[in-house]
């Protein structure tokens, strides 16, 4: 039986550094900064359930799934394979997925999911250090 609980909530925002650090001063979140080129964009992630995202260039591939300023909805599953067969069992389609050098794997659907940009993520350890990890992304694109 696979697990899964709300991981974060990616949040897009004009000025990423700003709010990390409002975030850093008022409620003690750490965030770490990673920078994203081939998706592109600029992201803060973090254990504490927030995520913000700023753009890198223009119009990233994945801005057209966002909806308002959220970017993603990320649930953490034990079994992210596992849970994208079901996914597309029942006809939600990913639009993205990537592996990190850390060693994180993450689908993302877009907004196939009832019109929510949803992601699932495996992660077998801390989640700053996967995401964190040097090294290239692994991405695959299927829109």
């Amino acid at each position: 039986m696979s697990i899964a609980e709300l991981g974060r909530v990616a949040l897009v925002v004009e000025d990423m550094t700003t709010v990390a650090r409002s975030l850093k001063d008022i409620f003690e979140i750490d965030l770490r900064v990673v920078h994203a080129e081939q998706l592109g964009i600029r992201a803060a992630v973090g254990n504490k359930g927030v995520e913000l995202v700023e753009k890198a260039v223009e119009q990233p591939r994945l801005a057209k799934h966002w909806r308002g300023p959220v970017a993603a909805i990320c649930i953490r599953v034990d079994d992210a394979e596992e849970i994208n067969r079901r996914m597309e069992a029942a006809g939600f389609d990913f639009v993205q997925s990537v592996t990190t050098a850390g060693g994180l794997r993450e689908f993302y659907y877009g907004a196939n999911f009832h019109g929510l940009p949803l992601v699932i993520y495996e992660s077998s350890g801390d989640f700053d250090h996967e995401v964190g990890a040097e090294g290239n992304l692994q991405v695959e694109w299927r829109d």
